[in-house]
């Protein structure tokens, strides 16, 4: 599981399987803030919850990798809600027809997830790095009290309106920024 590799080794792991894994068999989706937090308004507004969020990336990924010419056999993911999420998604597809999908808990038991795994979490980093250079602050990970100092130091200086293009804005964490 990539959350329990440090940061520095996990940079490494990314740079080895990207020089193995050639370029039209690997794609990584970068979901900056900003547009999670449009697409997770857009579909909270159309009844749908953060798993119809999950499968929508995990599926623009899947598709990315169809559209530069891979065929696979089957196709593996974690399963993190109802499979239909990700499934119904998928039939929508054409080129995928007749490809059997495998979802199951702890998929990053399995190699192939776990490198795509590495890869996500590495764009992850990369992100949070140049969002902190462009920033001129550190942005701390997860859900810490340093997350929530860093938020209301940067919404002070900036404004509310800077969270929501360098955070999450629906979760608790910024929710407790974002109250009056």
């Amino acid at each position: 599981d990539s959350k329990t590799v440090s940061d520095r080794d996990l940079r490494g792991l990314a740079s080895n399987i990207r020089q193995v894994v050639p370029e039209g068999q690997r794609a990584v989706l970068v979901l900056a803030p900003k547009r999670y937090n449009e697409l997770y308004k857009q579909m909270r507004g159309e009844g749908k919850n953060l798993n119809t969020l999950l499968a929508w990336t995990h599926t623009r990924v899947i598709e990315d990798l169809i559209k530069s010419g891979l065929r696979p056999s089957f196709i593996l993911s974690d399963q993190f809600g109802d499979k239909r999420y990700i499934e119904s998604r998928l039939l929508m597809d054409t080129r995928l027809s007749g490809v059997p999908v495998v979802q199951v808990h702890r998929a990053e038991a399995d190699v192939g997830v776990a490198a795509a795994s590495i890869l996500a979490r590495d764009a992850f980093l990369r992100w949070l790095d140049q969002a902190s250079k462009t920033l001129g602050v550190t942005l701390p990970k997860g859900a810490s009290p340093k997350v929530i100092e860093t938020a209301r130091s940067l919404k002070s200086r900036a404004g509310a309106d800077i969270l929501k293009e360098y955070a999450k804005v629906s979760f608790k964490t910024m929710q407790k920024v974002l109250a009056p």
